[in-house]
């Protein structure tokens, strides 16, 4: 944010917190990371197998190979031991992993287990779905996840094979929801923050049985968006129940330098998403919000041609646009564009790399004009300045 770009506006409320609906959840397991599930694919985290034995293990079984590789996950309630694992292969001391045993009950003792057999996907070996048994409070949970062995890297991915589903009532209406761990840690309520993603919360708005969108597939946050009002979901850490309340905050502005079609703006409070009909600017809690995706509204050149252009933030040297209660604040975004070439040689080839960023330093992927992509035109000049040739080359 700029200095002197903050100003006063009026009309702010002050809500207050009342109940919207509460409700249990069923659980759900997928089956395969072969085939997309309805809540998608979800994310998860990177392991490193060991080959030293963890202290906590009591007892191992025989192992196909000499030379097991364990792993130490933390799944759940951090108060209950980490998850042992160990990775075995049935084709000699040099083959690729295709056994997993995991101590599920957590005694120490991965003797009783019986081992997983793996599934191949390209370069990777799959194990899903494994289960474990979590506590939660005084109740007792299963949780199914996947264990993804690279071989490229020799490196482990952890990533939930489970969701929690069920109907619940916002706003007087019901709708369809459903919450996963999309991080792998056996939690259902990790909510976003300055730096890291939250679960998954998906609502299906528009009744078609389906979470298809952004607007119905979203991050947990300290607020979500539900067309249009913000909503605080608190989930059991095992998603067993979500409930759903009207936050109790105040608000403060962000008004765009350039209209936009749709946005995306990520805070420590939630990420957030809006259609350019909200043409005087955005109500938000306070907080610093950073550019996610976006596309600027659609403008006529005096050729009659239509443009539209659209990117993100991620990655872009930006400073974030901070938002304090009664003030509205100027996000920079938009014209003038700045176009950088860069080339180098590479296998006999001469690979050239346009890069467009816009005021603030956004990145743009996307250029259109009358709907259609928009190719470059190539000239090679002279040192002189003369034209030795020049293209346009298509979209392949």
């Amino acid at each position: 944010m700029l200095p002197g770009r903050v100003c006063r506006y009026v009309n702010l409320g002050l809500l207050t917190a009342t109940m919207a609906g509460a409700a249990d959840l069923d659980y759900a397991v997928i089956a395969t990371l072969g085939v997309r599930s309805e809540v998608g694919y979800l994310g998860g985290r990177v392991t490193i197998p060991r080959t030293e034995r963890p202290a906590t293990l009591s007892s191992e079984p025989e192992y196909p190979s000499p030379r097991p590789l364990y792993l130490t996950v933390q799944l759940g309630n951090a108060e209950r031991p980490a998850v042992v694992m160990a990775l075995a292969s049935s084709t000699g001391p040099d083959g690729q992993p295709d056994r997993l045993y995991v101590d599920r009950d957590r005694d120490g003792d991965l003797r009783e287990e019986v081992p997983y057999e793996a599934t191949r996907y390209g370069r990777t070996v799959q194990f899903a779905p494994v289960h474990v048994l979590t506590d939660h409070g005084s109740h007792h949970e299963v949780y199914h996840f996947a264990v993804v062995w690279y071989k490229r890297t020799g490196r482990c991915e952890i990533r939930s094979c489970c969701y929690r589903v069920g109907s619940l009532a916002v706003g007087g209406k019901e709708y369809r929801v459903a919450v996963a761990d999309a991080n792998g840690n056996g939690l259902f309520n990790d909510r976003v923050t300055a730096s890291e993603k939250g679960d998954a919360l998906f609502i299906d708005l528009d009744g078609h049985g389906e979470w298809s969108n952004v607007t119905e597939c979203q991050e947990l946050g300290q607020y979500n968006r539900v067309k249009g009002v913000y909503y605080s979901f608190t989930v059991e850490p095992d998603g067993s129940r979500i409930t759903v309340t009207k936050p109790e905050v105040q608000w403060g502005r962000i008004r765009f330098a350039s209209p936009v079609r749709w946005i995306g703006l990520r805070s420590e409070s939630g990420w957030f998403w809006f259609s350019g009909k909200d043409r005087d600017g955005v109500d938000v809690p306070p907080g610093s919000y950073r550019l996610s995706n976006f596309t600027l509204a659609k403008r006529t050149d005096a050729a009659g041609n239509s443009w539209e252009a659209g990117g993100t933030g991620a990655k872009a040297k930006m400073a974030p646009c901070v938002v304090r209660v009664g003030e509205a604040s100027r996000m920079e975004l938009g014209p003038p564009f700045r176009l950088e070439l860069t080339a180098r040689q590479r296998y006999g080839s001469l690979d050239i790399q346009g890069t467009i960023t816009g005021q603030a330093g956004e990145n743009y992927t996307s250029t259109e004009r009358n709907g259609n992509e928009l190719p470059p035109t190539i000239t090679i000049n002279d040192p002189a300045g003369r034209a030795l040739a020049s293209a346009t080359p298509e979209y392949g």
